[in-house]
């Protein structure tokens, strides 16, 4: 399988999507702990996994991580683990799912880049 997608190129962007609640994981998935930030092979977390896969491609300050307050520091938290600084971390001001949640990573990516290409990526995926 081919990937057409440029390398690191400055006008390509990722919004990552870490807002979720994980309920449907329950009891091993938590308010304050949900499915994104669980390890479920004891190393890293599926946020981290994803972290890592989607850097291979696109620079660390064209990644847009979009989440809520609640998560904002559990975010931070595993990016430092990772030793990743120049990631943008979006706090929604309310969560309202996924398509409210694109539209306010899109939105911030607008204001930098009119002509972005723009990928978005859950981090509640083990791929």
């Amino acid at each position: 399988m081919e990937c057409y997608l440029s390398i690191k190129n400055k006008n390509h962007f990722a919004i990552i999507l870490c807002g979720g609640s994980g309920t449907r994981l329950w009891p091993y998935s938590r308010a304050l702990k949900p499915k994104q930030f669980l390890s479920f092979d004891g190393k890293k977390t599926l946020f981290q996994k994803t972290i890592l896969r989607v850097s291979k491609f696109f620079k660390e300050e064209n990644i847009y991580i979009v989440t809520n307050e609640k998560f904002f520091f559990e975010t931070k938290g595993q990016l430092s683990d990772l030793n990743i600084a120049n990631i943008n971390i979006v706090r929604e001001p309310d969560s309202r799912n996924t398509l409210p949640a694109i539209s306010y990573g899109v939105r911030e990516i607008n204001n930098i880049s009119k002509n972005a290409i723009i990928g978005v990526f859950s981090s509640d995926h083990d791929i």
